[in-house]
């Protein structure tokens, strides 16, 4: 499974960065998580890189969010939890 630690080894982040780094990109992808639309509707406004952030961190992440678009409450190819941990038991066989 691909983290954002394989992804930043893979471009020659030094050593002794990649662990901040993460879990810099660890806390700001929990925080937008947990916004509600309005407050994520307010933070696309003003700082619309910090979702970036938010979403980079959970494309190299199998089981996190990588969508806080506005557009639809439900995403389309929305996995719920429950079959995001049938993938990962599966890639785990």
């Amino acid at each position: 499974m691909k983290t954002f630690i394989d992804a930043l080894e893979k471009i020659e982040i030094s050593e002794t960065r990649i662990y901040d780094l993460n879990r810099a990109c660890n806390e700001i992808h929990k925080a937008v998580s947990q916004l509600d639309k309005g407050n994520l509707s307010l933070l696309n406004k003003y700082y619309p890189e910090v979702i970036k952030v938010a979403e980079l961190y959970g494309k190299n992440n199998a089981c996190l969010n990588s969508d806080f678009s506005l557009k639809d409450s439900v995403k389309p190819g929305y996995n719920p939890p429950s079959e995001r941990l049938n993938v990962l038991l599966k890639e785990i066989k």
